[in-house]
């Protein structure tokens, strides 16, 4: 009796090497920095579109293709406002 039929999907042969699973722990990293980078974004955008006077809920205009994009990046180059600032924000900081 020969060793057992290597592993296959749909007639092709599954990678079961270890460069298989180092692109797999790729991945997984990968995914980890860009997630990261996303939270750091959205952060960074709360407290910009505050510094111009705006809620931070603006960043939902990225969510439109290509002009939400555009819009979210022409309200993130607004100049500060302070006098535009709510009271409340005052005291989530603490200030």
């Amino acid at each position: 009796m020969e060793g057992s039929p290597e592993p296959t999907i749909e007639g092709e042969k599954i990678a079961t090497t270890p460069r298989a699973s180092l692109i797999t722990i790729r991945s997984i990293l990968g995914l980890l920095i860009w997630i990261a980078g996303l939270v750091l974004f959205l952060s960074l955008a709360a407290r910009r579109l505050h510094d111009a006077g705006m809620s931070s809920a603006g960043i939902l205009v990225g969510l439109i293709p290509v002009l939400g994009w555009i819009g979210l990046l022409i309200m993130l180059l607004l100049p500060s406002r302070p006098h535009m600032r709510c009271f409340e924000w005052d005291d989530i900081r603490g200030d």
